[in-house]
């Protein structure tokens, strides 16, 4: 393990800011393959929060996972998650429902402030309509013929996706590592441990799901993860995860302005790897989403233009908008993100595993 001052010496951070100089880094090991012969991979800086830390990345030479290497250790990570960081917030940004909660879930926000024209909401087709163009499986209810199925969140936030398992019927647990989020839930009545899934205890053969919405790439033991998550799913559980989407065409293109290279993404999945690892605990995955959002892409455009053609307000408002997408950005951008789904290339995944009987 190293200390902040050693890593400033070797080039590696920058040691501008004050609240960061206690951090401790570490070196680690491919969690795909679990060997530890990584070459470097990319060398960046952190563009989307402070402070603008260096960081590298390392390129696994026998499987070819690409992870943070140095990372912040399991103690100093929390300095790198800005205040304001979207999921921790009483309502999360950028959260999409998915159709498959077939629920009512997805009212006409597509009309609402307009008073004039709200009535053309009541019309079936345009209903539809609104609901596939916004329909990006962000987020994905498993349809179970279960009387009251349990289900898991582990980084439930500040409970929005809780909220919706409750009203279609489920039994509902949370994890949550941050505590102010944690304590939102619990005030609103949904059970919620503060800590994270490599800390807290979960019962064995209980949860008929498992979601993890964007988790996976932060946790410090994706094993780890996984095989906690495989132990506590019943035969026939289901687990759903949503990542980045290392194997689309956007970090190729990018590169170091990715939206995806981020200090906290800790490793950068591909259907393969990912395929790889819940294999070796005992779950095979059913299906794939390739998610219908742009926010990548946009996001990744935002901190090209900023960095490196230094148009700092055009940048600024780019990355806003891919972080905080309004309903009618959805919209517009909705048939390209169509277009990218369909061809396997958009930047995020969400992909349902089973839990197979041994």
């Amino acid at each position: 393990m190293l200390a902040w001052k050693s890593l400033s010496l070797l080039g590696l951070v920058s040691m501008s800011e004050e609240s960061t100089k206690a951090t401790m880094w570490e070196s680690t090991n491919c969690c795909v393959c679990l060997t530890n012969e990584p070459r470097q991979f990319l060398h960046s800086i952190e563009m989307l929060s402070q402070p603008r830390v260096e960081y590298r990345l390392a390129k696994c030479t026998e499987c070819g996972h690409v992870y943070l290497n140095p990372r912040p250790d399991l103690s100093s990570i929390g300095f790198f998650y800005p205040s304001d960081y979207g999921p921790h917030q009483e309502v999360p940004q950028g959260c999409v429902q998915a159709k498959t909660t077939n629920s009512n879930q997805s009212k006409n926000a597509l009309f609402e402030g307009l008073n004039l024209v709200r009535w053309l909401g009541r019309l079936d087709g345009l209903r539809r309509l609104h609901r596939w163009l916004l329909d990006s499986k962000s987020t994905v209810i498993p349809v179970l013929d279960i009387a009251n199925p349990r289900a898991l969140e582990i980084g439930c936030g500040a409970g929005r996706f809780l909220d919706l398992l409750r009203e279609a019927g489920w039994e509902t647990h949370g994890i949550e590592p941050a505590d102010i989020p944690a304590e939102r839930c619990r005030y609103r009545g949904l059970r919620v441990t503060t800590g994270s899934i490599e800390n807290v205890a979960v019962p064995k053969n209980f949860f008929n799901a498992v979601f993890a919405w964007m988790v996976l790439e932060h946790v410090h033991e994706p094993r780890t993860t996984l095989q906690k998550i495989a132990e506590s799913l019943c035969i026939d559980g289901r687990l759903l995860i949503s990542v980045p989407n290392f194997g689309c065409w956007e970090p190729k293109i990018f590169g170091r302005y990715w939206y995806g290279f981020q200090l906290v993404h800790l490793n950068y999945f591909t259907i393969g790897e990912l395929d790889r690892m819940l294999r070796a605990e005992g779950m095979c995955i059913e299906k794939v989403f390739f998610q219908t959002s742009v926010r990548n892409l946009i996001g990744s455009l935002g901190l090209f233009v900023r960095e490196r053609l230094r148009l700092r307000v055009l940048g600024d408002w780019l990355v806003q908008c891919a972080a905080d997408m309004s309903m009618w950005s959805q919209l517009a951008f909705s048939p390209l993100a169509k277009i990218l789904s369909w061809l396997g290339q958009s930047g995020r995944i969400t992909i349902q595993a089973r839990k197979m009987a041994t």
